[in-house]
């Protein structure tokens, strides 16, 4: 029975104290290239293409560069958390009518039983 008690006052120090077999380990995030955000200080030239035509551009303030790529992701994110949104309104208005039919069978029953026993 002490060695019982004993091996509960380990565990409990153990989780306690942060034991490195129960800690979750977290993943190494790596950040691809077309992932980064680059930022271009204010009043640098660059030179772009637009519309396949060489141009020149100054930005008169800080300005954020990022892949096309990380854009359609986030919009799809997006996109796929509101389907989502409306899947889980959907079956919620189900159970919800499926529960208002089950009540109101069950009170035509009492209203029949009712009125059967009147006559």
């Amino acid at each position: 029975m002490k060695k019982i008690k004993v091996l509960a006052v380990v565990f409990c120090i153990m989780m306690l104290a942060g034991c490195k077999s129960i800690q979750v380990r977290s993943a190494n995030v790596i950040l691809l290239p077309e992932e980064r955000i680059f930022t271009v200080p204010a009043g640098q030239k660059l030179d772009v293409n637009l519309d396949k035509k060489p141009m020149s551009m100054t930005f008169p303030e800080d300005m954020k560069l990022v892949s096309p790529t990380v854009l359609v992701r986030q919009e799809e994110k997006l996109n796929n958390a509101l389907l989502d949104k409306v899947k889980a309104d959907k079956s919620r208005n189900a159970w919800i009518a499926i529960v208002t039919a089950i009540f109101g069978s069950i009170a035509g029953v009492f209203t029949v039983i009712k009125n059967w026993k009147k006559k």
